[in-house]
């Protein structure tokens, strides 16, 4: 089983950068980190870093992967919600329907 998967790692023109990776612990939680390198970030945080979590709980993680097809559940993540870049909200919108909870935790 795969255990950890990047979702997206992107460079953009202007020198801004997104990357996001999803990795399963031993315990079977979820969690997708996120690191964006942006000028929007300089200004608002006054660092071009931020730094963002998403947690799912194995129980939470569990719903999600028993929603989505395929036999790899990181590989089923990026193939639903991550096929189309840095949007990480289809798979937020998807959760917040689904009633999937997860903790956001943004550094």
């Amino acid at each position: 089983m795969i255990t950890v998967l990047n979702m997206y790692d992107e460079k953009q023109e202007d020198g801004s950068s997104f990357r996001l990776t999803a990795s399963l612990d031993s315990d079977g939680s979820l969690v997708l980190e996120g690191q964006d390198f942006t000028q929007v970030a300089k200004e608002i945080f006054g660092d071009r870093e931020v730094e963002y979590y998403y947690v799912f709980s194995p129980n939470e993680a569990k719903k999600l992967f028993s929603i989505l097809e395929g036999e790899e559940p990181l590989l089923a993540l990026k193939e639903t919600f991550f096929q189309n870049g840095i949007d990480n909200n289809p798979l937020l919108t998807f959760c917040d329907n689904h009633g999937i909870e997860y903790r956001k935790i943004v550094i």
